[in-house]
């Protein structure tokens, strides 16, 4: 009987290797243990019952008491990613794949783990920096505009008074033109010489004609609705303003407003 024995033992210990090998032999730490763990059985039925933060809490407690627990690991990776924990999304589920080199979903969680590292690299970096960059962008693009209208305003005011200034200092000769002593053929002193002899309902001197008016367009108008505001019509508008294109009319784009017919 002993020589039998002893003839078998090589067999038996090279079948024991090969199970060994083979994971045929049960551990104390399988897959089934792991999940037979009481942490695990209540991270389990709080995720059921959509706790995450509570299922989360129990699968940590899982770890604490087995940190090779890989199915802890492999659940506390797909609760990260719903919470966008990135960062500890890709710790726990490279854990699992550590624990777990030959799973059947190795590769579903290898190319899981690639995804959480760009999702990290987007929120941690790039996010933040567009939207910052995209707010300052926005404002400075609405200060240029009202600059650019306040500018063109400028202008147009500035070039009424320059020709309002122009027929101050060059009045034009006629017979109406007086001097102070009341003699034709001389040409007076007074700035306002050269305008147009008016009289008011009680014979005083009429105040100088007011400088053209202008118009800066604002958002939603049209040539239609300006001529409408002015009481003037679309055409005495357009002949004004040669110039514009009524259907490319721009923010802050000035026009000439002629006088109402009415």
């Amino acid at each position: 009987m002993q020589c039998v024995l002893t003839r078998q033992l090589p067999g038996l210990l090279l079948f024991l290797v090969v199970a060994v090998l083979c994971g045929c032999l049960p551990t104390p730490s399988g897959e089934q243990d792991e999940q037979r763990e009481p942490h695990y059985l209540t991270g389990k039925a709080r995720v059921a019952a959509r706790d995450l933060r509570g299922a989360m809490e129990a699968f940590e407690a899982a770890l604490e008491a087995n940190p090779r627990n890989a199915s802890a690991h492999y659940e506390l990776g797909l609760l990260c990613e719903k919470v966008e924990d990135f960062a500890a999304a890709i710790y726990h589920l490279e854990r699992y794949l550590k624990l777990r080199p030959n799973a059947p979903n190795a590769q579903i969680i290898r190319d899981r783990v690639n995804v959480d590292k760009m999702e990290l690299a987007k929120s941690q970096a790039f996010a933040p920096v567009t939207q910052s960059l995209q707010r300052d962008l926005d404002r400075l693009v609405e200060e240029r505009q009202q600059l650019r209208a306040e500018l063109d305003k400028a202008r147009a005011e500035i070039a009424q008074w320059r020709a309002y200034a122009n027929r101050l200092s060059a009045p034009a000769p006629g017979p109406s033109t007086l001097s102070p002593g009341g003699r034709a053929g001389s040409v007076s002193n007074n700035p306002v010489a050269g305008l147009p002899a008016t009289t008011a309902a009680g014979g005083g001197a009429m105040p100088p004609p007011s400088a053209p008016r202008v118009h800066s367009v604002q958002s939603g108008e049209t040539m239609t609705s300006i001529a409408a505001r002015y009481r003037v019509s679309v055409q005495q508008l357009q002949a004004a303003n040669p110039q514009v294109d009524a259907r490319r009319m721009k923010v802050g784009q000035v026009l000439r407003i002629p006088a109402s017919s009415s």
